[in-house]
């Protein structure tokens, strides 16, 4: 496949990605159609399937881009002096601010998800979001603002934490009354900060 057949490929998966995002939104995975995707992005179903082999593989693809391309924007607007303890806060607001605004990651946390989720477990474990997460405690390591830790356990704890705080935890506080949103988030961010600094 040369340049031009893969960006025409790449902006097809785009338009289906621009189309599945909101109808996954507003109708949830399951009522979500191949159909309803093919139509709302102007596609044929001929065209879907040369791009994606299914409607789970067009939604975990689609968490994929969506890191990706706020990731990106992200780092785009980092200082290139900022230390790990303060790119870590920020990675933590991107975190939050991703998820409440585009909704549809909060998918991910729910019960009709789970087999597509468990098949796209190590596909997000190696992917941007936890290798950035690696990138920044190696650097608090090696700096020593970061206590000496396994790093891969540490991104485990802090991608669970941060995923609970903006995705379960306003779910179970509703009905409990028990914790705010947004002053448990704030909690978490402080807990995980806590929880990796290097003793002073």
């Amino acid at each position: 496949m040369d340049d031009e057949q893969r960006a025409s490929e790449d902006q097809k998966r785009e338009r289906i990605f621009r189309a599945a995002e909101p109808l996954f939104e507003r109708y949830g995975y399951r009522k979500t159609t191949v159909e309803d995707i093919c139509k709302a992005a102007g596609v044929s179903k001929r065209t879907f399937y040369e791009l994606f082999q299914d409607k789970a593989d067009v939604f975990t693809d689609l968490v994929v881009f969506i890191a990706e391309t706020e990731m990106a924007r992200w780092e785009r607007s980092l200082s290139p002096s900022i230390e790990p303890k303060d790119e870590l806060l920020s990675f933590m607001d991107l975190h939050a601010t991703v998820h409440e605004k585009r909704p549809v990651l909060n998918l991910v946390f729910t019960e009709e998800l789970h087999e597509v989720v468990a098949e796209m477990t190590e596909d997000i474990v190696r992917g941007p979001i936890y290798e950035r997460f690696r990138q920044i405690i190696e650097r608090g390591k090696q700096s020593g603002q970061f206590r000496p830790m396994d790093t891969d356990a540490a991104v485990w704890m802090v991608g669970a934490v941060m995923n609970s705080m903006h995705s379960v935890v306003p779910a179970w506080a509703k009905p409990l009354g028990s914790c705010d949103h947004r002053r448990c988030a704030e909690e978490a961010r402080t807990f995980i900060i806590n929880g990796l600094l290097a003793k002073t």
